[in-house]
C-alpha cells in the first residue's frame, strides 16, 4: 500500500477553505486525509482514468477527475491556493517535461500560493544513492526551483 505521508505543519497556513488542487492524485488518498482534516475545497486530477474510477467508488464526495493532456489543466490562472505534488516528479524521467508541469502549476497557483512537493526516491542501489546524495549536496530543498519567485508565488524566496 502506498503511503506517502502528508505533514500537516506545512499546510498549517493554508485555511481550511483554500483551494487546493492534487495533481497527480490517483485515487484520492491525500485529498481523502486533506478532507478528513477539515479542508473542504480539494480537487484531484490524474491521467489514469483507472484511478480516478476507484477513487470515486472509495469515495464519492471526492472531486476527482481525469486529465486529459497532461501536464495542461483545463482551469483559469491562479486558480488554487495550493497544489500538491506527492510522488508525481520520480514518474516523470524526463527534465522537460518535468519543466513543463511545473510552469503549468505556476500558471495554476495563486499569488501567494503554496506548491507542496514530496517525492520518493524510488531507487535504493548504490549507484542512486550515491546520484541523490551528489544533488543534494549542490541543490538544498529549499527554495523551488523553476517557479516564479522560489516557490511561493509573489512572495520572495527564502
Amino acid at each position: 500500500m502506498f503511503t506517502h505521508p502528508v505533514h500537516h505543519g506545512w499546510l498549517a497556513k493554508v485555511s481550511a477553505h483554500a483551494r487546493i488542487l492534487d495533481y497527480g492524485c490517483g485515487y484520492g488518498r491525500v485529498m481523502a486525509e486533506l478532507s478528513d482534516h477539515g479542508y473542504s475545497d480539494v480537487s484531484g486530477v490524474d491521467p489514469s482514468a483507472a484511478l480516478i474510477g476507484r477513487g470515486r467508488t472509495l469515495r464519492p464526495r471526492l472531486r476527482l477527475s481525469v486529465l486529459e493532456s497532461p501536464p495542461h489543466l483545463a482551469c483559469a490562472p491562479a486558480a488554487f491556493d495550493a497544489v500538491l505534488l506527492f510522488a508525481v516528479l520520480t514518474c516523470i524521467p524526463d527534465n522537460e517535461a518535468q519543466q513543463a508541469l511545473v510552469t503549468e502549476l505556476d500558471c495554476v497557483l495563486a499569488p501567494g500560493g503554496l506548491l507542496y512537493v514530496s517525492d520518493l526516491l524510488l531507487q535504493h542501489d548504490e549507484r542512486n544513492r550515491d546520484r541523490y546524495a551528489a544533488h543534494d549536496a549542490l541543490h538544498p530543498p529549499h527554495p523551488v526551483r523553476g517557479l516564479h519567485h522560489g516557490g511561493r508565488r509573489g512572495l520572495p524566496a527564502p
